[in-house]
C-alpha cells in the first residue's frame, strides 16, 4: 500500500471509530519510515482517541523536536496537557487565538510579531522583535529559529552560517536549522558537508514536509529523499471502515454483506474474517483486495467534509489530505552554475541509497583479531589484551559519548549479523566494514571512526600501487579501511591504528592500550554545543596561543618548514639541523605538539638533517634525532607528533620500540603519530605541496578543536581540493601523500581543546581525478630542460649533475570536461647520497608544461 492510500485508510479508520486500527497502520509505516512526521501525527491522534494521552504526547514531542513550526502538534500537546506554553507556541506560528483562561507568556507577542514581519520581508524589524523575545530566559527554541531566519531569509549567509552551526549543535534534530546550515554550506562551496546534512534531514523528515515548506517540492535536491516504501496492511480492514468507504455493506452486528449484482460486477468481493472486540465479542472485518474507484472518491469527499467540521471535544480531529504540490513558503535556494555538477553527483548518489537510509549517527569501531593475537602472543596475553580493548571501548563510549562497536573479523559478535572473514586478508576485512556500515544504516547509524589494534601482522595494511617512479614497490596504507567504495584517496571516516613491534613481546601493545585508556580518562569529554561555541569565540577574541610546541627541520627546508610550523609558533620554536644534531636536539620540555621535517631511511630508526647550500661547514647529513632523544626527555613524549620524514611511519619488520621512532614516541606516551609509511614528498619553498601542505592543514584542524583522526582526514580532503584547484588533477606525489600518511593512535583523541564530535571547519567538495603516468622514451627528454633541472636542484640535491633522470607522461585525461589530453611531463631525478652511517636515497619530481617551463618541484624527505 502506498503512502497516499495509507493516509486515506488512517483517516477512514479514525472517522469510523476504529483508532486501534489506525494505530496499527501508523506503526507499520513508521517501522519503515520513522521520520514521517504526518504519519506520526496521525499516530498521536489515534493514541489520544484510545485514551493514551501520555503516549500521544511523546509522539507529538518527537514531531516538534524535528519541526519547531508544527502548529498542529503544539496545539494538540496543549489540549492533552492543558499547558499554556505549547498553546502560545502554536499562536506564534499561525496566529490562532489562545484558549480561554491562558495567560500569554512575555515572549509570545514579540515572537508572533517577528513571524508576521518575516512574512512581509521586513527582516531587520523582525530581528528587533525576536531579540525582545529571546531576552526572556524561558523563550522556546522556536525563537532561536526565528532569529536564524531573519538572516537566512534575508540572504545574510555569512551571518546565518555561524548561528546555524551553533543552533545545529544545540538542536541537532531540527530539520529547519539543519536545512539552513546546509544551504549556507552550499553557498560557501562545501557541498560535501551540505550533502551529509541533507542526508540527515532526509531521515528526520522523510516525507520532506519541512523541506517542502522552505524550498518547495521541486527543489534541486529532492533526489536525496528516498521514495516512500510500500507496505502490507497490518491485518484485515475492520468492517466499520469498509462501511464508511463504501467498499461493501457489512453491518456492524455481524450480518453478511449484501452487495448488489452491479457493484459485484465492478469490484471483487472482499474476503470475510472475524476479529475480537475489546469486550471479547466477535466482530466481522474484511481484508481488502481491490475497491471500486467511485466508492473511494465518495469516501474521500466525506472525510474532507468531516475534516472541515470536526466533532466538538474530539482530541483526534481529521486533518485534510495533503495537497499534491504545495508552494514553498520561502524562496528556493539559488543554484549557481558551479553547483550544477554537484547536483548531478547528488542525483547519482541518491540512486544508490536504500529506502531506509535515515539519520546516521556515527559509531566508533574498534577492529582487532583474537585469532592473530592468540597466535602471536599466546592465550594468556591475548586475553589480557582483549580485556584492555573492552575497557577501552567502555571508556570511549562514556567519555566521547558515542556508541562503540568491537569488531573481530574472525569472531564477529552475533548481534552484528556478519559472517567471519580471514583477518589476514585486508580486502576481506574492508568488505566486512562495508557490510557493517550497511547494517548500521538500517539502524540510523554509520561508521564514524575506526581504530585498528595491532600492527601489520595483526591487521594488515593494504598494499596499494606506487603512483610515483621511485624506489618503493608498493604503499602500505590504511586509507581503504576508511572508505565505502574503491576510491581510497578520499577517506569517509577517520582511521587510526595502535601499532606494536613485530616481535612476540605483548608489553608494548598493552602499554599503548593502557596509555590510550588513560588519555581518554584524563582528557575532557566531548563538549556541549554551548561550551564549544564559547570556546571558539574566546579563541577569536583572546587570540589564544597554541599549546606548547616544538619544531625540528633540516636547514635546507627551513623556509617551507616555517610555513608548516606557523599555526604552532614562530621562528623561535623551529630548530634546524645543522647546527643541531642528535646529541643536542631540542628537548621536548613538556611540549604537547611536535613537528619534524627531517630525512628518514627505511632500514634505520634515525632521522637526518641537511646542511643548507649557503653553509660551507658542518656535516652534510648529520644524525638529527634518534630514539634515545625521545627517552632522554623526563617530561615524556609530546601528545601529537607529525613528521614528514620518509619512512617515518614504517613499522614493517621492526621488532622493538627502538627500531622505529614512531614506535618509540608511542611507547613513551604520545597519543598520536602521523607519518608516511614510504617515501614522502614536499616543498623546497612555498607554496606548500605534498607532506608540507598536509602538515600545515593537520595542525590547523587540530588547533580548531578537531580530534586527531578527523584532523588528518580533513587535511587530506583539503589537500586534494587544493591540488585540484591548482592543476585540475592529483599527480603522483599528491596521490602518494594521500595514501602513505597514516595515523598511529586513537582517532577520537584531541589536543586538549574543546571539541564536539566531528564538527569543525568546512570541508570542500572533491571530485578525485588521479592522473596515471607511463614511462616515456629517452628520446622525448629535452636536453636543455634536463640541464636546467639539474642546475636548479644542485642547491637541494648534492651531486645532482650525475643523477639519473627519467621521464613520465600522463596517460589519462584531466577530467570529463577537458579538451584533448594533458600535455605536461614529469622528470624524476634519482640520486643516492651517502652519510656517515647510512645511504639516503634522494628523489625529486619536476613537472614541466608543454613549453618546457618548470611548474612544480617536489623533493623526497
Amino acid at each position: 500500500m502506498t503512502r497516499s492510500d495509507l493516509l486515506f485508510l488512517i483517516q477512514a479508520s479514525a472517522a469510523a471509530g476504529r483508532p486501534d486500527y489506525a494505530r496499527l497502520v501508523c506503526n507499520a509505516w513508521l517501522k519503515r519510515a520513522p521520520g514521517d512526521l504526518e504519519i506520526r501525527f496521525r499516530l498521536a491522534q489515534a493514541l489520544a482517541a484510545e485514551k493514551q494521552a501520555n503516549e500521544a504526547v511523546k509522539q507529538l514531542e518527537a514531531i516538534t523536536a524535528v519541526d519547531f513550526e508544527h502548529a498542529a502538534a503544539h496545539r494538540f500537546i496543549a489540549a492533552l496537557t492543558q499547558s499554556a506554553r505549547p498553546a502560545a507556541i502554536a499562536h506564534i506560528i499561525d496566529g490562532q487565538p489562545l484558549p480561554n483562561g491562558i495567560e500569554p507568556p512575555e515572549w509570545m507577542l514579540p515572537a508572533r510579531n517577528a513571524v508576521v514581519l518575516l512574512a512581509e520581508g521586513q527582516h531587520s524589524k523582525a530581528r528587533e522583535q525576536i531579540d525582545i523575545a529571546l531576552a526572556r530566559a524561558d523563550a522556546p527554541p522556536l525563537a532561536s529559529l526565528l532569529l536564524l531566519k531573519t538572516h537566512w531569509l534575508g540572504q545574510e549567509i555569512d551571518l546565518a552560517l555561524p548561528l546555524a552551526k551553533g543552533f545545529h549543535e544545540r538542536w541537532p534534530k531540527s530539520a529547519a536549522i539543519a536545512l539552513c546550515l546546509a544551504e549556507c554550506l552550499l553557498r560557501h562551496g562545501d557541498s560535501h558537508r551540505a550533502v551529509e546534512l541533507l542526508h540527515t534531514i532526509s531521515g528526520l523528515d522523510s516525507a520532506a514536509e519541512v523541506v517542502t515548506r522552505y524550498w518547495g517540492k521541486s527543489n534541486p535536491y529532492r533526489d536525496l529523499w528516498a521514495h516512500p516504501p510500500a507496505i502490507a496492511l497490518p491485518g484485515p480492514v475492520p468492517a466499520e471502515v469498509i462501511v464508511l468507504l463504501g467498499w461493501n455493506r457489512i453491518e456492524r452486528q455481524g450480518t453478511a454483506a449484501r452487495d448488489d449484482e452491479e457493484s459485484a460486477a465492478k469490484s471483487e468481493s472482499p474476503v470475510e474474517t472475524t476479529e475480537r472486540a475489546p469486550d471479547g465479542s466477535p466482530r466481522p472485518v474484511v481484508s481488502v483486495r481491490r475497491y471500486a474507484r467511485g466508492s473511494a472518491v465518495a469516501a474521500k469527499e466525506r472525510l474532507q467534509a468531516q475534516a472541515k467540521n470536526p466533532t466538538p471535544n474530539d482530541h483526534s480531529p481529521i486533518a485534510p489530505l495533503p495537497e499534491d504540490d504545495p508552494a514553498p513558503a520561502y524562496p528556493q535556494p539559488r543554484v549557481s552554475e558551479e553547483l550544477r555538477d554537484v547536483q548531478a553527483s547528488i542525483t547519482a548518489l541518491a540512486a544508490q541509497l536504500g529506502s531506509t537510509r535515515y539519520q546516521r549517527k556515527p559509531a566508533h569501531t574498534i577492529l582487532f583479531s583474537p585469532k592473530l593475537l592468540k597466535a602471536k602472543f599466546g592465550p594468556e596475553a591475548c586475553d589480557e589484551i582483549i580485556g584492555l580493548i573492552v575497557e577501552l571501548g567502555r571508556v570511549t563510549a562514556k567519555r566521547r559519548r558515542v556508541p562503540v562497536i568491537l569488531l573481530a573479523p574472525d569472531e564477529p559478535a552475533d548481534g552484528l549479523g556478519l559472517a567471519a572473514v580471514d583477518p589476514a586478508k585486508a580486502w576481506d576485512v574492508k568488505m566486512m566494514l562495508h557490510d557493517l556500515d550497511r547494517r548500521l544504516t538500517q539502524k540510523g547509524q554509520a561508521i564514524g571512526s575506526l581504530l585498528i589494534v595491532g600492527s601489520d601482522d595483526l591487521v594488515p595494511f593494504h598494499r596499494l600501487p606506487n603512483p610515483t617512479d621511485d624506489a618503493d614497490n608498493d604503499i602500505p596504507s590504511d586509507n581503504p579501511y576508511g572508505t565505502s567504495d574503491d576510491n581510497y584517496f578520499i577517506p569517509e571516516w577517520p582511521v587510526g591504528r595502535l601499532p606494536s613491534p613485530c616481535g612476540r613481546d605483548p608489553e608494548p601493545l598493552k602499554r599503548l592500550l593502557h596509555n590510550t585508556i588513560a588519555a581518554h580518562q584524563t582528557s575532557a569529554p566531548s563538549a556541549s554545543w554551548l561550551r564549544s561555541l564559547l570556546f571558539r569565540l574566546l579563541q577569536r577574541w583572546l587570540k589564544e596561543s597554541a599549546p606548547p610546541s616544538v619544531g625540528y627541520a633540516a636547514s635546507i627546508w627551513k623556509e617551507a618548514s616555517l610555513e608548516v610550523f606557523a599555526p604552532l609558533g614562530n621562528e623561535k620554536g623551529l630548530h634546524t639541523s645543522p647546527p643541531l644534531e642528535a646529541g643536542s636536539s631540542p628537548a621536548m620540555n613538556g611540549a604537547q605538539l611536535s613537528y619534524f621535517n627531517l630525512h628518514g631511511v627505511e632500514d634505520g630508526p634515525n632521522w637526518f638533517g641537511q646542511r643548507d647550500f649557503t653553509d660551507e661547514y658542518g656535516p652534510l647529513y648529520p644524525v638529527a634525532f634518534k630514539p634515545s632523544s625521545v627517552a632522554a626527555d623526563s617530561n615524556g613524549a609530546p601528545k601529537a607528533v607529525f613528521t614528514e620524514a620518509c619512512y617515518g611511519a614504517n613499522i614493517l619488520n621492526k621488532s622493538e620500540p627502538d627500531a622505529a621512532l614512531c614506535l618509540r614516541f608511542l611507547n613513551d606516551g604520545a597519543c598520536a603519530f602521523v607519518g608516511s609509511t614510504k617515501i614522502a614528498y614536499g616543498s623546497v619553498a612555498p607554496p606548500l605541496i605534498g607532506a608540507d601542505l598536509l602538515g600545515r592543514l593537520f595542525w590547523e584542524n587540530l588547533l580548531n578543536g578537531l580530534p586527531m583522526g578527523e584532523s588528518l582526514r580533513r587535511a587530506k580532503l583539503s589537500l586534494a581540493h587544493t591540488m585540484h584547484r591548482r592543476q585540475n588533477f592529483l599527480d603522483g606525489e599528491d596521490q602518494k601523500t594521500l595514501i602513505s600518511f597514516v595515523l598511529y593512535g586513537d582517532p577520537l583523541l584531541n589536543a586538549g581543546r574543546a571539541v564536539n564530535g566531528r564538527r569543525g571547519k568546512e570541508l570542500p567538495s572533491v571530485k578525485t581525478v588521479a592522473m596515471e603516468y607511463a614511462h616515456a622514451d629517452e628520446s622525448e627528454m629535452q636536453a636543455d630542460t634536463v640541464a636546467e633541472i639539474k642546475t636548479m636542484l644542485a642547491r637541494y640535491l648534492p651531486g645532482a649533475e650525475s643523477a639519473q633522470v627519467s621521464l613520465s607522461r600522463p596517460m589519462s585525461p584531466i577530467n570529463a570536461k577537458a579538451k584533448g589530453s594533458p600535455t605536461h611531463r614529469v622528470y624524476t631525478v634519482a640520486k643516492t647520497v651517502r652519510s656517515a652511517a647510512h645511504t639516503l636515497p634522494a628523489f625529486a619530481r619536476i613537472t614541466v608544461n608543454k613549453a618546457g617551463k618548470v611548474v612544480k618541484v617536489a623533493v623526497s624527505k
